[in-house]
């Protein structure tokens, strides 16, 4: 039903401008640093406007990536954060509104047009959902890669209290053991030289900070997800997408990946450590077939996508790109948005 009536409201509305300037988003014109601090991150979290506080957020990961690909040198493919931004970038569509234009004159049409109700009430829901997993994600995980990048600058000794930070235990249960490993690899990769060692390891630690990423979200997707099994099923096959690079790819998330090729030297995977992760979720380890996720509110489904995603894209220099164009801030805030600190691109 929700897949239905989410169709006909998006192709019988009137279309309204997907960026829109509001003194709300004003906020995160104002607010914006461009060197990510744990004390930034903080800010942000702290912010009581969804949108504004996603546009900084969308904005952090784009710029963590950057940095990030800095430490890790040479040869280093895309990070975490890297995807992180693009996906960031969806969600505030979610908060913004921007899924079902026209949402206003659905409000207007609630109180005499059957289904109309549950469709405003729906979309509320999914815009607050979509809003707090944002939130919730990024006080967990950008203070991990704000810190190893600030204790990998400063030493050894910056690095062992950067490690005994973490909290024991699996995700599910509150613990950040796959987090830590993820860190692991992130150090082992910086300090490896070009190549298909460093390529692996980097592979690795973005899937493992992903389990632990979906993992917290599992609750907030259930929630925002509409419906019961089949509903779900319609949903995540007919609606639900990902656009990366500023539109230089868009994959559908019930929809399998295309087939390659994989990023530079994650073709044959060799590192048995790795290759044991990928096969908890991707049973074809070979090629994208079967990427599909079935619900995207299964956690399976999801990290299953995930681990091809990560796969086929993890040279892709595309995704180092803004996330959000200087265009689109300035539509979005009114204001002119400061400068990198780092270059557009990492070095290959």
């Amino acid at each position: 039903m929700i897949a239905l009536l989410l169709s006909f409201a998006w192709d019988v509305l009137p279309r309204r401008p997907a960026l829109q300037e509001s003194p709300r988003l004003a906020e995160a014109g104002e607010r914006v640093e461009r060197v990510v601090t744990e004390a930034y991150i903080t800010q942000v979290v702290a912010m009581q406007d969804a949108a504004a506080r996603n546009l900084l957020i969308t904005q952090a990961y784009g710029d963590l990536s950057l940095e990030i690909a800095d430490l890790l040198g040479s040869g280093a493919g895309i990070n975490w954060c890297t995807m992180a931004a693009w996906a960031s970038r969806r969600a505030g569509q979610s908060i913004r509104g921007e899924d079902l234009p026209g949402q206003h004159y659905v409000a207007r049409a609630a109180a005499r047009v059957p289904g109309a109700r549950f469709l405003v009430d729906t979309m509320r829901d999914v815009s607050r959902e979509v809003g707090e997993g944002n939130r919730e994600v990024f006080l967990e995980v950008a203070p991990a890669f704000a810190g190893f990048a600030r204790a990998f600058r400063e030493g050894d000794e910056a690095l062992a209290a950067f490690f005994a930070s973490f909290t024991k235990g699996p995700p599910d249960r509150g613990g950040q053991d796959i987090l830590r490993r993820a860190f692991e690899c992130y150090l082992e990769a910086a300090r490896a030289p070009a190549g298909k060692r460093k390529a692996e390891l980097l592979y690795a630690a973005n899937l493992y900070v992903a389990l632990q990423e979906q993992t917290r979200l599992q609750g907030r997707i259930a929630a925002a997800m509409p419906g019961g099994p089949t509903t779900r099923a319609l949903v995540t096959k007919a609606m639900l997408e990902l656009e990366l690079g500023g539109g230089t790819a868009i994959h559908r998330l019930g929809a399998d990946l295309p087939d390659g090729p994989f990023g530079e030297h994650l073709e044959a995977l060799e590192d048995p450590e790795l290759v044991t992760f990928v096969l908890r979720f991707d049973a074809d380890i070979a090629s994208t077939c079967g990427s599909r996720a079935e619900r995207w509110d299964a956690l399976a489904d999801r990290m299953r996508f995930i681990v091809e995603l990560f796969r086929l894209h993890g040279s892709d220099a595309s995704l180092f790109e803004e996330p959000l164009s200087a265009a689109e801030w300035l539509a979005l805030t009114g204001r002119v948005r400061p400068r990198r600190p780092f270059s557009s691109r990492p070095p290959r």
